[in-house]
């Protein structure tokens, strides 16, 4: 009997103890997801800033040709019916 007992407690604390790191880990993946889109998100395009916003600025002066690329293909059906 004392072994059920043990077993059954030892199996609910595994449980409640998975359950809470499984929690945990979510939340934290959830601000840690918001937290670098907010940083990331906001660098300004400027040719004399720092690097990431030097980078942001000869990224977006190119115009970007999307007739070809992966995601036209699937949301736009009249490109995969001319294929």
């Amino acid at each position: 009997m004392e072994f059920l007992v043990t077993a059954s407690i030892t199996f609910a604390a595994t449980l409640f103890t998975l359950g809470g790191l499984e929690v945990a880990a979510e939340n934290a993946a959830t601000w840690n997801a918001d937290h670098v889109s907010d940083y990331f998100w906001s660098i300004e395009a400027d040719p004399n800033g720092s690097e990431a916003e030097r980078l942001a600025y000869e990224i977006l002066s190119e115009p970007v040709d999307w007739s070809n690329s992966e995601l036209c293909r699937i949301v736009d059906p009249q490109s995969v019916a001319v294929e």
